[in-house]
């Protein structure tokens, strides 16, 4: 068990970075963020043990996974909120989407489902969309020479027709 005041004051740094970080990757409001957290960082405070790990360490650890948590938690109550319209299951085809997008959307379909090898290349080992999305653009930039412009085009065009 740590002094939390002493604590606090050596780590609240990376404490809000790690309350901002995971808002930024997962929402949430900052309020409810940061009361969480306060109560992670005391939980943690109470558990931490130096022979195991530092003190950073820890504590970021426990907030993080503990947002993590929380939200897993949430996500339930939220779906059961929705409007019972929204609720049915909704089919997609494939097809039926290809036959109603441009040739420049498929082919940015097409990159994301079946990669080629430079795609993959270009993408961090993560494997978060963003990364991919990075790669694809990159790669379609380099090899094919689409314009920035050209490309939010057809990224807009395939959000329009998946909403």
């Amino acid at each position: 068990m740590v002094n939390a005041d002493h604590a606090y004051e050596e780590i609240k740094t990376d404490l809000s970075k790690t309350v901002n970080t995971f808002r930024r990757m997962y929402g949430g409001e900052v309020d409810d963020l940061r009361s969480l957290a306060g109560e992670l960082f005391t939980i943690a405070c109470h558990e931490y043990d130096p022979k195991r790990a530092d003190l950073q360490g820890f504590v970021h650890w426990k907030i993080w996974y503990g947002l993590l948590n929380r939200k897993r938690a949430d996500r339930p109550l939220k779906m059961q909120k929705l409007p019972r319209q929204l609720i049915g299951r909704r089919q997609f085809s494939l097809r039926k989407l290809f036959a109603e997008i441009s040739q420049d959307a498929r082919t940015i379909i097409r990159l994301f489902v079946d990669p080629p090898a430079e795609v993959t290349n270009l993408a961090s080992k993560q494997g978060r969309v963003e990364d991919l999305r990075r790669a694809v653009e990159l790669y379609l930039s380099q090899s094919s020479g689409w314009t920035w412009l050209r490309m939010g085009k057809a990224f807009t065009e395939i959000q329009e027709a998946l909403s």
